[in-house]
Parts: structure tokens; sequence; C-alpha cells
């Protein structure tokens, strides 16, 4: 029997309905603790990456130019290429990274 130890979620929530988005991280995360798996979730929805991951990093032109704790990355990041993209995301206004450190990802 196979026993991974990574899911590779790339895009997971991109071209679904936003009334399905949100059971999406829930899903995972109950998949990753039952499995106890680690996940490499690739998105380019912030206000998701910003729920799911405890770990980010940020690319531009396929290198990585920030990465770190979420919270740490969302809340001051010091790349011009992070800072630019976090402040023009949709709903920037609202608090990225807000789960705080140790949470356990939606149920």
């Amino acid at each position: 029997m196979m026993e991974p130890e990574l899911l590779v979620a790339d895009e997971a929530v991109s071209a679904l309905h936003v009334s399905v988005q949100a059971q999406v991280p829930s899903l995972l995360g109950e998949i990753r603790r039952r499995l106890n798996l680690a996940m490499l979730f690739t998105t380019y929805d912030l206000r998701v990456a910003s729920q799911v991951c405890d770990t980010l990093a940020v690319m531009s032109r396929g290198a990585v130019v920030e990465s770190g704790p979420t919270q740490q990355v969302f809340g001051s990041p010091h790349h011009t290429y992070a800072r630019a993209l976090f402040a023009g995301a949709p709903g920037s206004g609202l608090a990225f990274g807000a789960r705080t450190e140790g949470q356990e990802l939606p149920a």
C-alpha cells in the first residue's frame, strides 16, 4: 500500500464556484491531518493562501523572491514585488494571514 508524504494541490480552487471554494481548504486540511501529509499548495488566490499555508513563498518570473512564515510574509513583506502583489490584491484592505501560529486548518 502506498503511503504518500506530500499532497500537491495546484490551483485547487481557481476554477471552482465561490460557494465550493470555501469547502476545499477544509477538505484539504482534513486529508492532511488524517494522513499526516505535508502539502504543496500553489495558488494566485492570496486569501486562500493566507488561510491554508503555514509557510509562504512568493514567486516572480519563476524565482522565489520572498519566503517565510505566512503571517510574517503577509504582515511585513520585504521584497518590492511581494509588497506590490499584496497591495493590489482584491480585498487587500482585509487581514491576510489572520490565522494564528499553530492554528489548525479548518476541519
